[in-house]
């Protein structure tokens, strides 16, 4: 009896393998579908009915097939997000992003591995991009980085600027909140979304983008975006940057200024000159910044606009040594930074306790004098050295 309950068991079990073999085989029997081939449109709905079928191999089936074809069939799964069942519209939600996926991915390779410069390239933000940075390759392989990281960004502000500046805060916010998170969830500050978020910042049409400013301020004094501006992509990185800090405005002009000096871009000095023309109109608070950064990227050309400042008082620090007080201002700065661009050395004009710095050109604090006689001294020293008639150059 055990024996013949065991081979009708086994019976049962070899029938439902057999038919589950049958069916696989029946819809695999079907004819593969070649990306290149003409697909009708019965096929396609076809197709797409079968995502809602029972057995789980049909639907993946159907699947493969209708990824296989690709951006054709995505007009057909878009209709078919009103389709009454459930599996098929979430199959065909799935489809479409996938599709469009590898869609951008087969764009991507296309434009880095296009040759020809004049070639129409359609990816959003390109003409402004290559007209700042170049089509060179380097060039485009930041770009295509740039797409990959902040594709959505990208399109949102090239659709219309004016309406980019929540979608930038959006993305400044959740990549400064993925800090605080595992690494393995943290999104990281590579070179293609440093580029990204500066270019669409550095676009005075962008309404609202101050709002960001904090955020992007905060990138400056990373050290992913230092990598970045010496990495692979140096020549176009610094690109970017300097157009950000050229259009630099009140929101992130400090910060400019000192990525200007710190990564010794010639771009610094347009704000910096800005700044200086306006005086006494300037804030005060970046006054010093201002000189320290035509000081260390300007030439002679520039003392006469540095000099008038010799009378702006404004403190920038105040520091006791040894029981002395060293008060520094504006107008010492002016004096160290003129003696400077005039090729001399401020340590021979009465700076005696001058100290250099690698990225600001001096140390503030080491500019500064305990009384007026001192200071009056090191201005002295400096019109004696001045030509008769007022000429930017000192007396050789």
């Amino acid at each position: 009896m055990f024996l013949i309950r065991s081979l009708k068991l086994w019976s049962l079990l070899l029938c439902c393998v057999c038919l589950s073999n049958w069916q696989t085989m029946a819809v695999c029997s079907e004819p593969e579908v070649s990306p290149s081939a003409t697909v009708t449109n019965e096929t396609l709905l076809a197709l797409i009915e079968q995502l809602g079928d029972n057995q789980f191999s049909s639907r993946q089936h159907a699947r493969e097939r209708l990824l296989r074809l690709g951006t054709r069939v995505r007009p057909a799964l878009l209709e078919s997000l009103t389709h009454a069942d459930l599996e098929i519209r979430m199959q065909a939600r799935s489809l479409i992003t996938k599709i469009d996926e590898m869609a951008f991915t087969h764009q991507l390779e296309d434009f880095l591995a296009e040759q020809n410069p004049s070639q129409e390239v359609n990816l959003p933000t390109w003409p402004q991009f290559r007209e700042l940075v170049g089509n060179d390759p380097t060039a485009r392989r930041l770009f295509a980085e740039m797409q990959r990281h902040e594709h959505h960004l990208l399109k949102t502000y090239a659709a219309s600027p004016a309406k980019a500046g929540n979608a930038l805060w959006s993305r400044c916010d959740q990549i400064q909140r993925s800090r605080t998170l595992r690494p393995v969830y943290r999104e990281t500050l590579s070179a293609g979304r440093i580029a990204a978020l500066f270019l669409v910042y550095s676009d005075h049409r962008v309404k609202g983008r101050q709002r960001s400013a904090p955020y992007i301020n905060a990138f400056c004094n990373q050290e992913p975006l230092r990598r970045a501006a010496y990495g692979e992509y140096q020549r176009p990185m610094q690109a970017i940057l300097g157009s950000w800090i050229r259009g630099a405005d009140q929101q992130t002009i400090f910060h400019a200024l000192r990525l200007a000096m710190r990564l010794n871009l010639q771009d610094g000095l347009v704000p910096a000159e800005r700044i200086l023309q306006s005086y006494p109109q300037s804030p005060k608070n970046v006054l010093q910044f201002a000189l320290l950064t035509v000081g260390k990227l300007g030439d002679s050309q520039h003392i006469p606009l540095v000099e008038n400042l010799m009378e702006e008082r404004a403190r920038c620090s105040a520091h006791t040594i040894r029981g002395i007080n060293y008060r520094t201002e504006v107008r010492d700065i002016a004096l160290a930074c003129s003696i400077h661009l005039a090729g001399m050395n401020p340590q021979e004009m009465g700076f005696d306790r001058l100290e250099l710095h690698s990225e600001t050109l001096f140390q503030t604090r080491s500019l500064g004098f305990a009384d007026e006689d001192t200071r009056g001294a090191a201005i002295k020293k400096w019109q004696q050295l001045r030509q008769p008639q007022g000429s930017s150059s000192p007396v050789e």
